[in-house]
């Protein structure tokens, strides 16, 4: 059979479990092993005298379930002792390809073998985890050491009154005066005074001026030309 993508098995493998579960019929090896480890973690290939621990076949059964997954009535089997066929639509006819291995010291030594492969593997994942993390709070170490930069104070202005200047004034206190659009006020940049009224976005912060708000948009637009007239659309 043509191998399935990865979108394809994961959707066909939740459409198997449920099924699994009632029959014994398992579509996917990695679900057939599952089943089988809770008997054993040792098996030997029919046969052979090829050894199989939980994490080899592990990985075997995951790329054999990539890469020649089974035809639509086909489905693996698993015996009470751990034993596991695969069935051509019969169960009957199941040949049975991973068998429980028996005691002995062989079966020990994989045993235990598996056991640090284990370990191996977790003492891994932990000290990866714990570089992802270390980095993380370095380079949140990093960015708090960096200097921020100082907010941009409102400027502040010299207010003329008559033929004298105050100030300089924040925008605030200049709101509790009397001040009019030709009032004249200075703040460091500017060349020279200049009315209220000739600056952009003072009048608006005092409140002499209202912000100019555009028209609202139409609430239908007008339809193009030969396009149906809405039936939801009131009538005007």
């Amino acid at each position: 059979m043509e191998a399935l993508t990865k979108e394809e098995r994961d959707k066909k493998y939740q459409e198997y479990t449920n099924e699994a579960l009632f029959t014994g019929h398992y579509h996917f090896l990695v679900q057939a092993l599952a089943v089988a480890m809770q008997s054993t973690m040792v098996w030997r290939l029919m046969g052979t005298n090829d050894a199989f621990t939980f994490v080899d076949l592990f990985e075997f059964a995951k790329k054999r379930d990539e890469e020649d997954p089974l035809d639509e009535y086909q489905f693996y089997m698993v015996t009470s002792e751990g034993a596991i066929g695969l069935s051509a639509g019969l169960e009957y006819l199941t040949e049975w390809i991973f068998i429980p291995m028996e005691p002995c010291e062989e079966r020990e030594r994989l045993l235990e073998e598996m056991g640090e492969k284990l370990q191996l593997q977790a003492a891994a994942r932990e000290a990866v985890d714990k570089a992802v993390e270390e980095g993380l709070a370095e380079q949140q170490r990093q960015q708090q050491a960096q200097p921020q930069p100082p907010a941009q104070a409102l400027p502040k202005y010299l207010v003329l009154f008559g033929d004298k200047y105050e100030g300089p004034f924040s925008v605030d206190e200049m709101r509790t005066m009397s001040l009019t659009l030709e009032t004249y006020v200075w703040t460091e940049g500017m060349e020279q005074w200049k009315m209220v009224g000739q600056l952009e976005e003072l009048p608006i912060a005092l409140g002499l001026v209202q912000p100019t708000v555009p028209p609202l948009p139409p609430l239908y637009p007008q339809q193009p030309s030969g396009y149906p007239n809405d039936p939801n659309a009131p009538n005007n």
